[in-house]
């Protein structure tokens, strides 16, 4: 009894199944007829040789709806050239689809079919792929069938002037003759027009690839199995895969990082609608910098299961986005104001060539973290950063230091020894305060910068390097070549490009953020639970000269942090010189500020430092010309 039961379930369940199995079937039988009924009513008009194009356009037009899958909302129009055939109920609407179709002379038509609201869009959409089939049919049809009629007319007109002629010459041999002549003529044009067709789509693809590889849009098609079968000159350039063999090599060839390959994978898994581009980071070839490309992947259209590899170059906008960043920050180096802005540019144009650098700058501005990170951007950053501090040198072993030695070449010389500047090999070597290098060295380093040559002491033999310099000082150069303390030649050697960092008084609108950023540091380092700084704690900073620049601001945070007892940096927490500064030194909002007030400052700080200009700048926080041009302007004498 529980067997028939079953048995009775399972044959109404399949009976159920195979009903709507044979709706869905009807369903699609009934598209097809409508279909079949469209094509074959529109072959019948194309019999009736009295109907006038207009007549014929319209006739097609009204049979569109009736053979679409919503025929009671389904609107049609055809236009050609200058016509315009449209059923009684169409609007134009969001649900369409078109076909385009082009003449032998030229005239351009479409036939364009709509849904007058929305329908469900089930799996292909809201037209079906069979509908978009018999659009592209009556496309082709029409425009057959246009050209047909204007050919028959050509060839009645034709038959008028060999009647007249058969006529006139009563020769059926030469009225042959001439027809046969102009059917090879007629030939011959067709064979010509196709060659220039064939040659016109050559160039547009030739054009196209042109222009993919000048926008710098690298292009990758890849078979069912993913062999790679076409690669554009702009693909290769990006990966770096010049001699690349396109045919049979697995698109994981493209990327020589393996650790993006699972990602690019998912992509290629994931439906189109759900793909996202990927950053992909390339590395340096040919002494480049690193480059990255963003990797877009698509179906191609003509078979989803080969895919598409559109590269795009997005080196410049990584670097640009990695030099500024959201919060100002690049590396070490932190700063929205415009002169930081510009270091950060030069930073990125200098990383891009081996030239030696000189670093401007007072003591504690980062002249370091620049040179640091011109070697984090450059080609050169898989080999050493090599950082001398020129002034902790001594002066009998300097050369040693940085050349190196031989065994014996002095007291003390045990063994041989490798030299700063070849233990630097390959990558960057970082000569701070080089201005307090000897004059005995300075001529064997200018060797080196000129011939990327050295020799250890003790030894004749010449050994090469392969190094970048990068060179740093807060001496005026110029002055110390004056003086005779500095190498002219040295000097012109290492001056090739210039970085001019600025004091820290002359960017305070970056002040908060180096707040901010060092809060975070010492909150992190101390476990103190210190969150932000008071509005009047925040005034004396701001309004604090700086002679330490950035290196004295972070010192004077951490200070701020061991003392603060809450989670608000007051005044009373700051070190003793930013809360004792002369209030009469005090950077006032500009709104507060007025001449009268602004000559006493600048009086006040000329009387502190004795007349000496540069100095009361310096106290005031401004540059020296700043000083000079609001003296003149408040009627202050500029002459000591």
């Amino acid at each position: 009894m529980e067997d028939k039961e079953f048995l009775s379930s399972t044959d109404s369940h399949l009976l159920k199944n195979s009903d709507q199995e044979l709706k869905r079937t009807l369903h699609d039988l009934r598209e097809r007829v409508k279909e079949l009924t469209a094509l074959h009513s529109t072959t019948q008009l194309f019999h009736n040789e009295d109907l006038s194009t207009q007549e014929l356009l319209q006739h097609i037009a009204d049979l569109i709806p009736p053979s679409w899958q919503y025929p009671e909302v389904t609107a049609a129009r055809i236009r050609f050239g200058h016509l315009e055939i449209t059923t009684p109920n169409f609007v134009l609407s969001p649900w369409t689809q078109r076909e385009e179709f082009i003449c032998r002379d030229g005239t351009t038509g479409e036939i364009e079919v709509a849904y007058l609201e929305e329908r469900p869009t089930e799996v292909e959409g809201p037209f079906l792929q069979e509908e978009r089939n018999l659009l592209h049919s009556l496309g082709e049809m029409v425009r057959l069938q246009l050209d047909r009629k204007r050919t028959q007319a050509a060839l009645r007109e034709a038959h008028d002037v060999l009647e007249q002629r058969v006529l006139d010459r009563t020769s059926e041999l030469t009225t042959a003759n001439l027809l046969l002549s102009r059917e090879v003529a007629q030939r011959k044009e067709a064979e010509a027009k196709l060659e220039k067709l064939i040659a016109e789509i050559q160039k547009n693809h030739d054009d196209l690839i042109a222009i993919l590889n000048q926008l710098h849009i690298g292009t990758a098609l890849t078979d069912q199995d993913g062999k790679v079968t076409f690669l554009s000159q702009a693909a290769q350039q990006l990966c770096g895969k010049a001699n690349f063999p396109h045919s049979g090599e697995p698109w994981q060839a493209l990327f020589d990082d393996p650790s993006y390959h699972a990602q690019i994978e998912d992509m290629v898994n994931r439906p189109t609608g759900e793909r996202e581009r990927i950053l992909v980071r390339m590395p340096a070839v040919g002494g480049e910098c690193t480059r990255w490309i963003n990797v877009d992947v698509r179906d191609d259209p003509r078979d989803p299961e080969r895919k598409m590899f559109f590269l795009y170059d997005a080196s410049e906008v990584q670097t640009l986005r990695q030099l500024l960043g959201e919060t100002g920050k690049y590396q070490d180096l932190i700063g929205t104001s415009h002169s930081m802005q510009l270091v950060f540019q030069q930073i990125q144009d200098f990383s891009r060539v081996d030239s030696t650098i000189l670093i401007e700058g007072e003591t504690g501005t980062g002249k370091e973290l620049v040179a640091r990170a011109i070697h984090q951007a450059s080609h050169r950053n898989a080999f050493p950063f090599i950082a001398v501090n020129c002034a902790g040198l001594t002066e009998s072993l300097v050369a040693s230091q940085l050349f190196g030695h031989k065994r014996g070449a002095f007291t003390g010389a045990v063994s041989d020894q490798q030299g700063l500047i070849e233990a630097a090999e390959g990558g960057t070597l970082f000569l701070d305060e080089i201005g307090d290098i000897p004059l005995t060295v300075q001529t064997s380093l200018l060797r080196v910068l000129q011939e990327w040559e050295i020799t250890r002491l003790g030894e004749s033999r010449l050994r090469k390097v392969d190094v970048r310099v990068l060179a740093a000082t807060h001496h005026n150069l110029a002055n110390d070549v004056t003086a005779g303390t500095f190498r002219a030649d040295l000097l012109y050697r290492i001056r090739v490009g210039r970085v001019l960092l600025p004091a820290l008084r002359e960017r305070r609108e970056d002040i908060p953020s180096l707040i901010s950023h060092f809060l975070n540091q010492y909150r992190a380092t101390t476990g103190r639970p210190v969150e932000a700084v008071s509005n009047e704690a925040l005034r004396l900073l701001m309004a604090y000269a700086w002679p330490g620049n950035v290196r004295e601001l972070k010192h004077a945070i951490e200070f701020a942090v061991i003392r603060c007892p809450q989670t608000i940096i007051r005044p009373q927490d700051l070190p003793p010189e930013v809360l004792n500064q002369d209030e009469s030194l005090l950077v006032i909002p500009s709104e507060e500020r007025t001449p009268t007030h602004e000559k006493e400052k600048i009086l006040s700080a000329l009387k502190e430092t004795g007349g000496n200009r540069s100095a009361a700048a310096k106290l005031l926080g401004i540059a020296r010309l700043t000083l000079y041009r609001r003296m003149s302007r408040l009627g202050i004498s500029t002459r000591r």
